[in-house]
């Protein structure tokens, strides 16, 4: 009986092992074109300026994260500040990249400024420009309150023809004009966030649009996280 539960006991303490081991593994991660996407092997350099660089590899995949500074912040990609930059090279050994993007004026980052109520969760919901002469904005609501406030959105369409500081009303079926949101960023072809630098490790999140040299092709990635990636200070 005592050999039965020392076996047990062990046991439990080698699951308890690999659970922790398995929670604090590093990773770099997404989905890309809605397909779960995870770098086999990744590496994260910063060079003298400061500058970081985050590169992960799938079989003949290769997607690399640059930015101005390792620096806790959001960096976005496509704006005129090209230091922020994202490439993605396909097994076809096709290149994708966050190019400028000029002229279109999609949005990038929105923010509740009435939360509205009788909403429910739902995705692609339409608005409407109470200021500026942007179209085409969706938004994905994620979360409500009790009472269907909005408490989480996120954009599902990035329409065209916003400015900064635009407002825009929320549909909520045959209504509108009840919940509002404040358009933040635009002319972006994604970004990424730096949660934690230190201790020699960098993790984040990020989401982006990568085209191809005509703008006929675009690879998404969504979702993105990376986890306690380990840092290398080139010389």
């Amino acid at each position: 009986m005592k050999k039965i539960i020392s076996i047990t006991l062990i046991s439990v303490a080698f699951l308890s092992c690999q659970t922790d081991v398995k929670f604090n593994e590093q990773y770099f991660e997404g989905q890309r074109d809605g397909i779960f996407w995870r770098s086999t092997n990744t590496t994260a350099t910063v060079n003298t300026a400061g500058q970081l660089t985050l590169i992960g590899y799938v079989d003949l995949e290769t997607l690399t994260l640059k930015t101005t500074t390792a620096t806790k912040a959001t960096y976005l990609f496509g704006t005129s500040n090209t230091s922020n930059f994202a490439s993605f090279i396909s097994s076809e050994n096709k290149l994708y990249t966050t190019s400028l993007i000029s002229g279109t004026a999609p949005v990038n980052k929105i923010t509740l400024t009435n939360s509205g109520n009788s909403y429910s969760v739902t995705t692609g919901v339409a608005t409407t420009a109470i200021t500026g002469t942007g179209t085409g904005l969706k938004v994905d609501i994620v979360r409500t309150t009790s009472s269907g406030a909005i408490s989480s959105l996120i954009i599902n369409s990035t329409g065209t023809g916003y400015a900064p500081g635009d407002i825009v009303s929320i549909h909520n079926g045959s209504l509108t004009g009840i919940a509002t949101a404040v358009i933040q960023n635009i002319n972006a072809n994604g970004e990424i966030e730096i949660t934690d630098y230190s201790n020699g490790t960098v993790s984040g999140s990020f989401k982006l649009n990568a085209s191809n040299s005509t703008n006929t092709d675009v690879v998404n990635f969504q979702y993105g996280k990376f986890y306690k990636i380990p840092v290398i200070k080139n010389p």
